[in-house]
């Protein structure tokens, strides 16, 4: 790490949190509809356990959830929570989403609900009405929204749509996370457990967020990073152990409209969209924004898909050296993260999200993010070119 890393060092998400009571949320009828829960992770845990009550009156032996097989390994831990099998669909070559095709195909008598996934804000153009055309059980096309902000999330389709709020996410109290189900899936939600420890766990919310607060900032982080031990920016398959309410404290703090509209991050992400298209396809395979996006969305991160493994690992290297907090993200297919594999309905193949995923790199889009930070990431990027 450079000596510029070692005073100041980007995060590579996440804006600083404050917990204090909101003025308007949720600032939609729809919002207001939502069931809050402890995390994302349990929101769509939640939407699946609907899914499979349901099946289950029908006297449907259907366990099958098709999800693209890459994404976070938490996917996995809801399926695995609603007691059913995770069917994983290849992407789309040098794609974040299956193709249409690829989706149709992966729907059969065995199918239960499909997972269309966000990617750091934008969303997989697969509709629910040609999901259910291919056979998809009607009323099981859910939404994982949590990388998509909740102001985006809600397109007057009625499909059914999970949140997240957790650190990082677009809207972030680092706890919480809501499930809108379809009217079809709407009587089929079992009960949900009141939160446990509402106060004691927002007083230990509250430090941890200022804990975070420092540790995240730009003049920390880079020493954060050097300490061993941490897994700082490391993704593993954990179980989901219990589903509860989300702390009543925490989501008086909600505020679903937080940094929608933000000026600064809308000049980010277009600076680095229109200077991104000058570097050489040599380096830079694709950016994902332009590709497969609109000019609308609110990106978590920005993506970008390099020509190779190894020009991937040595442009985050030199932005991480120069404090510019790239990441690769999961850095793997959905298979290949221990302990996904006895979830998994069978091994199909993953080879177009294994390439994805040894080339996606990504960077930073929150407040501390500068444009003259923009400006040294193209230049790193370039200097990547072949003379």
């Amino acid at each position: 790490m450079s000596g510029a890393a070692l005073w100041r060092a980007l995060p590579p998400v996440g804006d600083s949190i404050r917990l204090r009571q909101s003025r308007g949320a949720p600032v939609t009828s729809a919002l207001r509809q939502g069931v809050y829960l402890q995390s994302g992770t349990a929101a769509l845990a939640l939407l699946l356990a609907a899914v499979a009550r349901r099946a289950r009156a029908s006297k449907s032996g259907a366990t099958d959830v098709l999800l693209p097989a890459y994404g976070c390994p938490d996917i996995v831990s809801a399926i695995a929570h609603a007691g059913l099998r995770a069917k994983l669909v290849d992407l789309a070559p040098d794609s974040p989403f299956p193709s249409a095709g690829g989706w149709r195909a992966a729907i059969d008598s065995n199918s239960i609900a499909l997972l269309s996934v966000g990617f750091h804000g934008i969303r997989d153009p697969f509709t629910p009405s040609v999901a259910y055309s291919a056979g998809l059980p009607p009323g099981t096309f859910i939404e994982d929204g949590c990388q998509v902000h909740p102001m985006a999330a809600f397109d007057g389709s009625g499909h059914s749509l999970a949140l997240s709020f957790g650190r990082g996410k677009p809207v972030s109290l680092m706890h919480g996370g809501a499930a809108f189900a379809s009217t079809d899936l709407v009587e089929w939600l079992p009960a949900v457990a009141p939160a446990t420890r509402q106060w004691t766990g927002f007083a230990r919310l509250a430090l941890t967020t200022r804990l975070y607060n420092v540790l995240r900032s730009p003049f920390a982080y880079g020493w954060v990073t050097r300490l061993p031990g941490l897994g700082v920016g490391e993704t593993h398959y954990a179980a989901l152990d219990t589903i509860e309410s989300m702390n009543a404290r925490v989501l008086a703090c909600l505020d679903t409209s937080a940094g929608w509209g933000d000026a600064h991050r809308r000049e980010l992400q277009v600076r680095l969209r229109d200077r991104l298209a000058g570097i050489s396809s040599s380096v830079l395979l694709d950016d994902p924004w332009r590709t497969h996006g609109t000019e609308h969305d609110w990106l978590l991160r920005y993506p970008l898909l390099m020509a190779s493994r190894e020009l991937r690992d040595a442009a985050c290297m030199r932005l991480n050296a120069a404090g510019l907090g790239a990441s690769p993200m999961y850095g793997r297919a959905l298979d290949a993260f221990e302990g996904v594999g006895p979830v998994l309905s069978s091994r199909g193949a993953s080879t177009h999200a294994g390439a994805f995923a040894d080339r996606l790199l990504t960077v930073p889009l929150h407040a501390d993010m500068r444009p003259e930070d923009v400006d040294a990431v193209l230049a790193i990027l370039r200097g990547l070119e072949s003379p």
